[in-house]
């Protein structure tokens, strides 16, 4: 069954910050959000997923800080969860949520 754990984080300069569990000062930035970072989720220790008051929920490879996918919304995205079996579940300020599926 995949891991997940939850860390909520965010800076004003619009990337997200996410601490490795590895003792010492080590962390990874990853800088493409344009707009506060609202959550970040790990999804099985090898991927992220963020989301943003720029409207978008992006997919990171952790390894490389790569960007692989993005989902843009039409407001504020304000929460973020992954479920068990790998749906994200995004919630709009509008209102609006959503259910997305990584594949691949």
């Amino acid at each position: 069954m995949p891991h997940f754990s939850r860390r909520r984080i965010g800076d004003s300069e619009g990337g997200a910050a996410i601490q490795t569990r590895n003792p010492g000062p080590s962390s990874e930035r990853f800088a493409a959000d344009t707009g506060y970072v609202t959550n970040v989720v790990i999804v099985e220790d090898t991927r992220a997923v963020s989301s943003s008051l720029d409207r978008t929920v992006r997919l990171w490879n952790l390894a490389s800080g790569a960007m692989l996918a993005i989902f843009t919304g039409e407001s504020e995205i304000r929460s973020l969860a992954v479920t068990r079996g790998g749906t994200i579940v995004v919630g709009e300020q509008s209102g609006r949520v959503h259910f997305l599926r990584i594949q691949g």
